[in-house]
């Protein structure tokens, strides 16, 4: 069993027990992991309780003896400078709060039969909690970054379905990483493996010559670009500023067949988004339409309903990004006459604030065919 320690008792590690006392009430006698109390650098809580368990010095809990202190904080840098280096206690001792999310998460599903936990469990014996945990297999390819110099812009070359290579760039700020004095990123194309639960497009769920193509959320394009060369028209939709300028030069060969949106797909058209239903009017036609959005995609589905009850298409819709979103897609889609299923494998989506409260597993994206 871990003894473990938690560092912090403020207004996220107040969260984070909430949590735990809504999905696992029996956290507090378990044979997984064990709370000895909590750790805090303000000696006015020193022996008071925190949710229900005793607040101590940092010196204190080191000479009591532990497995790990986990660090129960959004932004816990400066606590790990401290543990570490001014408290000498090893990087392997100090875990961050989504090590705890795991032993919490363990002991929720421990009874489960649902095979993709199973298999989950017992990757986390040995490994970090990740997004994807065993479904993927580690980036292997490395994109070398090259200057544009005559824009003064970073691009990696992508090799597309038709074999070509085309530039994908990036804005000049972008944090790639820094490789024998020059600088690469990771396969842009690493969550489109063949079994990943983010996979988009597949064998009888695919793109074909032609078609007509909404990328909604193109992030760095990676998407788009994939297909450009053999669709017939592509509407990208991509709010984050950020992006218009390295979008505009990666899709630039394409202009012709291009149409970018610098807003968000939503129910409602306004300064900042637009619907689907306004783009597409009531004639023009549409075969694939792919969404990773934020969160946004069941009001971008709802700005899509004349248009998807009125087409036959392909759908590719992310469901991970909320607690509901799997259920609600799949309700909205069935309603408008499409037949629908999800991506292998499970995603736990770490950036949800919410994910504290839920502790759950999600599927990463819901296929629609029509």
């Amino acid at each position: 069993m871990n003894r473990i320690y938690l560092w912090g008792t403020g207004h996220f590690s107040d969260k984070v027990m909430l949590g735990a006392e809504k999905n696992v009430p029996y956290y507090r006698n378990n044979d997984i992991f064990s709370i000895k109390g909590f750790i805090d650098n303000d000696s006015s809580k020193y022996n008071q309780l925190f949710h229900n368990y005793k607040i101590v010095s940092p010196g204190e809990a080191i000479d009591s003896g532990f497995d790990y202190i986990i660090m129960l904080m959004e932004n816990d840098w400066d606590a790990k400078i401290q543990i570490t280096y001014g408290y000498g206690i090893p990087e392997d001792k100090v875990k961050d709060k989504y090590f705890f999310l795991k032993l919490l998460m363990t002991l929720k599903y421990k009874d489960t039969s649902d095979s993709d936990i199973i298999e989950t469990l017992i990757y986390w014996k040995s490994n970090e909690l990740s997004m994807f945990n065993y479904h993927l297999e580690p980036p292997r390819k490395q994109h070398q970054v090259i200057w544009d110099k005559k824009i003064n812009l970073p691009y990696v070359e992508l090799d597309d379905v038709v074999g070509k290579k085309q530039r994908m760039y990036f804005p000049r700020n972008y944090q790639f990483k820094r490789c024998n004095g020059g600088q690469v990123l990771d396969d842009i194309l690493w969550e489109q493996q063949e079994n990943s639960p983010h996979l988009y497009t597949f064998d009888g769920h695919n793109i074909g010559d032609g078609d007509i193509i909404v990328d909604g959320g193109v992030c760095e394009g990676n998407f788009g670009l994939m297909y450009a060369e053999i669709t017939a028209s592509l509407y990208l939709f991509e709010q984050d500023y950020w992006w218009k300028e390295a979008n505009y030069y990666t899709f630039k060969n394409f202009e012709r067949k291009v149409k970018y949106f610098n807003k968000g797909l939503s129910n409602r058209s306004g300064y900042r988004t637009i619907t689907l239903d306004e783009v597409f009017g009531d004639n023009d036609k549409l075969d694939f339409i792919k969404m990773d959005i934020e969160g946004s995609e069941i009001a971008a589905l709802e700005g899509a309903k004349d248009l998807l009850n009125r087409e036959k298409m392909k759908l590719s819709i992310c469901s991970y990004h909320n607690f509901e979103d799997e259920r609600i897609i799949k309700t909205l889609l069935s309603k408008l006459g499409y037949k629908t299923t999800t991506s292998n494998g499970l995603v736990v989506f770490l950036w949800d604030d919410n994910i504290w409260w839920n502790m759950d597993f999600r599927k990463g994206i819901v296929y629609g065919d029509k």
